[in-house]
């Protein structure tokens, strides 16, 4: 590691605070970038976070999820994976005329198509 990448990546983690780098420490968390996520979750959220994460033991891919849900960014991800998971499932109803008539009423409350 030469001295630009020890000063962007692990310079910074001094910043974190103490619980956190006491995770870091204790090799709790698997990589510093999840470590500055879980420093970025407000402070009651992270208190029960670390906790669950001492008690429990996260994997890396537990871990990530669960600080993307707790800072917001799941949820968006979630609602398109929905939709993608609708419109596949569209395409084997396409020839049902109920189908058909309650996507057109879904259309008309959306403002898409004229009622």
């Amino acid at each position: 590691m030469d001295w630009r990448s020890f000063y962007l990546h692990r310079l910074p983690l001094l910043e974190l605070p103490e619980e956190v780098k006491a995770l870091v420490h204790r090799r709790l968390v698997p990589n510093y970038s999840v470590a500055r996520k879980i420093a970025r979750v407000d402070e009651p959220q992270r208190t029960a976070l670390i906790e669950r994460i001492e008690r429990e033991r996260l994997c890396n891919k537990d871990l990530n999820e669960l600080l993307d849900e707790l800072l917001g960014k799941r949820r968006v991800e979630a609602v398109v994976l929905r939709f993608e998971s609708i419109k596949r499932k569209l395409l084997d109803f396409q020839h049902d005329p109920e189908v058909r008539r309650l996507l057109e009423a879904l259309e008309a409350k959306l403002g898409l198509r004229a009622a």
